[in-house]
């Protein structure tokens, strides 16, 4: 709302504001300070009105969607590639001695950056590739 009124004395010389707003030129001959005050009330009066109905459609969406299943794969999928990836628990690739190092429980910066990659790469596949989807209810 604040920013309407301050793009709007920020351009004096135009005839139109943003929204539904405007000056006629019966009122810019008029005292240009008042023209300027109805074309600012009146456009925040319109964006408020375009807001209530805007929220209003918002919580109407938001009721259809809180009775509808919920898609727990993203989370699942998530959740069990994080800890069969997490460097040096069940393999670190690379390795601190060898190119690949089972249940070492050590990592570095290569290996975290490796699993990154890898972690990414089957998330995606699973989740966008494949369409997995796990629904409850």
């Amino acid at each position: 709302m604040e920013a309407t009124v301050v793009f709007m004395f920020m351009k004096p010389t135009g005839d139109s504001f943003p929204g539904n707003c405007s000056i006629s030129p019966g009122d810019r001959k008029a005292n240009r300070a008042e023209a300027i005050n109805g074309a600012a009330q009146s456009c925040i009066s319109s964006y408020k009105d375009q807001n209530q109905n805007e929220n209003i459609e918002k919580d109407e969406s938001f009721e259809e969607k809180r009775f509808s299943m919920a898609d727990w794969a993203p989370v699942l999928v998530g959740v069990v590639l994080f800890v069969l990836l997490s460097p040096g628990l069940l393999f670190s690739f690379p390795g601190h001695h060898r190119t690949l190092e089972f249940g070492g429980m050590k990592t570095n910066g290569k290996a975290i950056a490796v699993h990154s990659l890898i972690f990414f790469a089957a998330y995606t596949i699973l989740i966008l590739a494949v369409n997995l989807h796990i629904t409850t209810g």
